[in-house]
């Protein structure tokens, strides 16, 4: 009888022990794959701002040089 009792009892503990394992190992996985996701988000996010960046700075008018400016302005009055 005592017999039969440790070994359920240990059954028991070798069922829960590999069941939390297995979720566990579940709950790895799953939270490898959110990384994944959030790395590849991330990269995601940053090439556009990038290419935002780059887009911006390609469509900025030119800005005048105060110098050239004046010596057109100088060269052009009689």
């Amino acid at each position: 009888m005592i017999v039969g009792c440790v070994s359920y009892f240990l059954l028991f503990v070798r069922c829960a022990v590999f069941s939390t394992m297995s979720q566990v190992l579940l709950e790895v996985e799953i939270a490898k794959k959110r990384k994944e996701q959030c790395f590849k988000w991330i990269l995601t996010r940053v090439k556009r701002d990038f290419d935002m960046s780059k887009k911006e700075k390609s469509e900025v008018p030119p800005r005048f040089e105060l110098g050239s400016l004046e010596s057109r302005v100088l060269t052009a009055t009689p």
